[in-house]
C-alpha cells in the first residue's frame, strides 16, 4: 500500500493498493477507484508521480512492465517505454522534477533492474516519457535502487539522489 499526495491540489491524495489506484479530493473522507491496472499485463505498481504542469497527468512505474502515463487523471493509461530495453523494465522507483512548471514536457528519472536483478540502471527522460536515455552514475553501484529523488536545492542542478538496497546512497 502506498499513499502519494498531489503537491499541486490540496486535499488530493492517491492510494495504491494491489493493482488499483484510488483518489480522494476531500482529505480521505471518500475515495474513488481510478482503475485497475491489470489490463494489458500492468500490475505490481511501484510508484506514482503527478506532473507539476498538469495535475491530470500521472505517471506510474511497475516492477514488470516499465512506465505508464495517464493524461486524464488516471482513467486511461499508455506505455511510455521508448528507449528502455525490454530487459530493463523492472522499475523500482520513479521521480519527477517539480521545478519545471508550465512546460509542455516533464522530466522524469527512474531506477530499474534487469529481469534477474543482476544489473541496475538509471534512466531519464525530458520528454514526458516519449524517449528515455541511460544516465551515467559516477562511482558505480551494484545494488537494487529502492528510492530515487531529483535534488531540487539548486535550481541549476541536475543532481539525483539514489538510495540502494545494500550499497548505500549515491549523488
Amino acid at each position: 500500500c502506498m499513499v502519494i499526495s498531489d503537491p499541486y491540489r490540496n486535499r488530493v491524495w492517491y492510494l495504491r493498493q494491489d493493482q488499483t489506484i484510488w483518489e480522494t479530493s476531500d482529505s480521505a473522507a471518500s475515495w474513488k477507484e481510478l482503475g485497475k491496472y491489470y489490463i494489458a499485463g500492468i500490475n505490481n505498481v511501484t510508484d506514482v508521480v503527478v506532473s507539476p504542469s498538469n495535475p491530470d497527468v500521472l505517471y506510474l512505474s511497475t516492477s514488470d512492465d516499465g512506465v505508464w502515463k495517464s493524461v486524464n487523471g488516471g482513467w486511461d493509461w499508455f506505455s511510455i517505454n521508448g528507449g528502455i530495453p525490454e530487459t530493463f523494465r523492472r522499475v523500482h522507483c520513479l521521480d519527477i522534477d517539480t521545478r519545471i512548471t508550465g512546460e509542455t514536457h516533464d522530466r522524469l528519472i527512474m531506477g530499474c533492474s534487469n529481469e534477474d536483478e543482476t544489473d541496475h540502471r538509471v534512466y531519464e527522460t525530458i520528454l514526458s516519457g516519449n524517449s528515455w536515455h541511460r544516465k551515467d552514475v559516477s562511482g558505480g553501484f551494484n545494488a537494487k535502487i529502492v528510492d530515487i529523488e531529483i535534488v531540487d536545492v539548486n535550481p541549476d542542478s541536475n543532481d539525483v539522489w539514489l538510495v540502494t538496497y545494500g550499497d548505500g546512497a549515491w549523488l
